[in-house]
């Protein structure tokens, strides 16, 4: 999984690093070779790197208890 990661983000940093070099002689081919390393960060590899480092947490220890008493605020007018 780890290996699997790190190629998407040498990818990932290839592409980015390929649309601003294109940039300077077609500005259009660049800024969609950049926008689609975005898109890939944003949406693939980050769920991704999520994904493997929650995978076998216990997550349930980090949320409220459903019967803790509700705080009244002293300061609310009624």
């Amino acid at each position: 999984m780890k290996i699997i990661l790190k190629l998407l983000l040498a990818i990932n940093g290839a592409g980015l690093l390929f649309g601003y070099y294109i940039k300077s002689s077609n500005p259009l081919r660049g800024d969609f070779y950049i926008g689609l390393s975005v898109l890939m960060l944003a949406f693939i590899l980050l769920p991704f790197f999520l994904y493997t480092r929650f995978k076998d947490k216990k997550l349930s220890q980090y949320k409220f208890p459903k019967d803790l008493p509700k705080h009244e605020n002293p300061h609310q007018k009624n």
